[in-house]
């Protein structure tokens, strides 16, 4: 339980510190230019981030259903 808290941890402090990061050089290179359009590039970034790690964590299961999919059409004349 201790292992897991302390892993737990440090992701939230790492992610905390990227964020943060992200946010001290947006307003470091963007302080007259037009910071929606980064905010925009950040926001689609994440997206594209977040479902990868969501088509990893079910993986298996869209690859079962693919498979499932090829065999029906497979059989289909």
């Amino acid at each position: 339980m201790f292992l897991f808290a302390v892993a737990l941890a440090s992701i939230v402090l790492g992610v905390a510190f990227l964020v943060l990061d992200v946010i001290g050089q947006l307003f470091r290179f963007y302080p007259d230019q037009g910071i929606g359009q980064a905010l925009i590039l950040i926001g689609l970034g994440a997206l594209i981030t977040g479902g990868m790690v969501l088509f990893n964590l079910k993986r298996e299961a869209i690859l079962q259903r693919v498979r499932i999919m090829r065999a029906d059409l497979a059989e289909w004349e």
